[in-house]
């Protein structure tokens, strides 16, 4: 943890208190000692309430009691692997490594029932496809949104829900930022952050109530996060900490027939316990048979289905004015470069056709019913500072 971090957070538990930090043993990245030194172990004290809180393998842990009771303990919030190389880079050799370590070597969540094997070669190598290469390819769509949007540079930049790190990576480098935050609840992803990047201060803590202080962040990110959490709580967090600009990304929207994460249609017109029924025999009828009852149950149990009017409403109740950027990620995400694995050469033709694209993209913002929402924000008493 770089300890200019302190400077960005406030106490989880009484959201007043700065810390006062303490340090048991730093690191260099890279080993260089040019480098700024980086806390590998300490502790952070509120300066109001007193809380303690740990940092752990450069990880500040800002949980607080309720938190902690919310997960029970699940394996992937609280496991350590001493084993994981943390305090490097992350280089091509390193990322089968690190994919074996944080998702296959006892690991509860991997579901024996998918089409590959857990812990084979294919699996791992799938993994490490969309962890490392693919996620840092696909950020790139998110730098166009934002440099047509005319944003090229940020100070700091805060990726709420940011997983493994690939997008907070590649738009710390695109904007130059000085200071670059992932925040995330689960413990492997935060140090797949760390190991991909010793620059990338990893926090764990919740996007609902986040640790920082009011318009700490330049630019302040969410995608694909907010289905998963409860979304007012956490707009009004997101407002709370956005300096300039914020980006948010989710999906998918409730006017939207179809949910890329039971893999069935219609579900999100559906009340749940109906939706469960019908997404399993979905998968069953077209032989996916990725997810069983209980995985489909608990993926149920943390999606909150959103229309995107609602999420217009909360964003103007809390004060950020916002812009419907969606047009301008599909036009950022249609390059020969993105389309990985088309389906069909008809499909690609069809996507690449502007003309088609522009009726299809117009249809779906006038119903209110684009398959991921995407918003530019803006506090409303900046309203210029979107445009830099």
């Amino acid at each position: 943890m770089d300890p200019l971090l302190v400077e960005y957070l406030i106490c989880p538990c009484c959201k007043q208190g700065s810390f006062e930090l303490s340090v048991e043993e730093t690191f260099y990245p890279d080993g260089d000692p040019a480098n700024r030194a980086q806390v590998a172990w300490g502790t952070l004290v509120c300066s109001q309430c007193g809380q303690t809180f740990p940092i752990i393998e450069g990880i500040p842990r800002l949980l607080t009691s309720e938190m902690l009771s919310e997960y029970d303990g699940t394996a992937s919030v609280f496991a350590s692997t001493d084993k994981l190389p943390w305090a490097q880079p992350l280089s091509a050799d390193k990322s089968k490594e690190v994919m074996r370590m944080l998702f296959i070597e006892g690991d509860p969540n991997v579901d024996g029932s998918r089409s590959v094997d857990p812990g084979s070669e294919e699996w791992v190598a799938r993994l490490t496809e969309y962890w490392i290469d693919g996620c840092e390819r696909s950020a790139q769509k998110y730098v166009r949104v934002l440099g047509d949007s005319g944003i090229e540079r940020c100070n700091s930049i805060l990726d709420i829900g940011g997983g493994g790190g690939g997008t907070a990576h590649v738009l710390g480098q695109a904007l130059r930022a000085e200071i670059v935050v992932v925040l995330d609840l689960e413990l492997r992803y935060l140090r797949m952050a760390k190991t991909r990047s010793p620059v990338i201060q990893a926090v764990q803590s919740n996007a609902t109530c986040l640790p920082f202080k009011s318009k700490a962040f330049s630019l302040v990110v969410s995608f694909g996060l907010m289905e998963h959490v409860p979304w007012r709580p956490f707009l009004q967090e997101l407002a709370r900490v956005t300096g300039k600009t914020a980006y948010l990304v989710y999906g998918p929207n409730r006017m939207f027939p179809y949910d890329g994460h039971l893999h069935a249609p219609l579900v999100t017109w559906m009340p749940r316990p109906v939706a469960l029924k019908f997404a399993y025999l979905w998968n069953q009828l077209l032989g996916i048979g990725w997810y069983s009852r209980d995985t489909l149950a608990r993926i149920s149990d943390t999606l909150h289905y959103v229309a995107r009017y609602q999420v217009e409403r909360t964003l103007t109740e809390v004060n950020l004015q916002h812009a419907n950027v969606f047009e301008k990620f599909i036009e950022a995400t249609i390059t020969s470069d993105y389309h990985l694995d088309p389906t069909t050469d008809f499909m690609l033709r069809l996507v690449d056709n502007k003309g088609i694209r522009k009726m299809v993209i117009t249809a779906l913002m006038v119903l209110g019913c684009e398959p991921l929402c995407h918003f530019l924000c803006w506090p409303t008493e900046s309203q210029n500072a979107h445009h830099g």
